[in-house]
């Protein structure tokens, strides 16, 4: 609930897939699981999180500070129902070109097609678990209070199916296209090593290290 994991500024690929498993301890606003963010600035937005009402969301923008249609006075790429609090829950974001979905424990629970293909774009900013840069750049904004492991990016779009088979197991750090790869396996330290190469997160304001039960 104010402790995060900082990988520095980290490129976004053309085309992507995020996954992560989460352990919401409490609803309370608007929360993020991944993000390179930085709060009042319309370029280069991209945000993977929990919105007010609990529902899993995706929006980013491009250097001009486009969403192409993912935001238009709320979030368009969202899922119909809120992530339940207090148990594991598997989460997904993918991009296909101007193609988007989420989905939840390996099931596609939304689809957005914005107008255009994009890329995401602005000013860098660092890239974030449990977290968004706040106005000044440094502090936390919308810190996820709860549990998360085994965050990762891919440089392609997976399916649904392909994202099931896997997300209740640890992938070869070598996997076709994993960009980036945070088992959060390391159990003490300031340090999140990225198994699939050289985006090491450094942990901020204590968070816990505590045992998983994901899977």
């Amino acid at each position: 609930g104010g402790s995060y994991v900082d990988m520095g500024p980290l490129p976004i690929p053309a085309d992507f897939t995020l996954e992560a498993w989460i352990h919401p301890a409490s609803a309370n606003g608007e929360t993020y699981v991944l993000a390179e963010d930085e709060r009042n600035q319309a370029d280069g937005q991209f945000r993977f999180g929990l919105s007010t009402t609990g529902k899993l969301f995706f929006m980013m923008t491009d250097s001009s500070g486009s969403s192409h249609g993912l935001y238009n006075g709320g979030y368009l790429l969202q899922s119909p129902a809120a992530i339940p609090i207090g148990v594991w829950t598997h989460v997904a974001a993918i991009k296909n070109g101007a193609a988007f979905a989420l989905t939840v424990d390996g099931a596609s629970v939304a689809t957005f097609t914005a107008d255009a293909s994009f890329v995401h774009g602005g000013p860098a900013v660092n890239f974030r678990v449990a977290a968004r840069a706040d106005t000044n750049g440094t502090a936390a904004n919308g810190a996820f209070d709860g549990v998360i492991d085994e965050v990762r990016l891919w440089s392609q779009p997976r399916s649904a199916a392909e994202i099931a088979q896997t997300m209740s197991t640890t992938v070869p750090a070598s996997s076709a296209g994993l960009f980036a790869y945070w088992r959060f396996d390391d159990g003490a330290g300031t340090t999140a090593a990225d198994a699939a190469g050289g985006h090491p997160g450094t942990l901020v304001a204590n968070p816990a290290w505590v045992k998983s039960t994901a899977f």
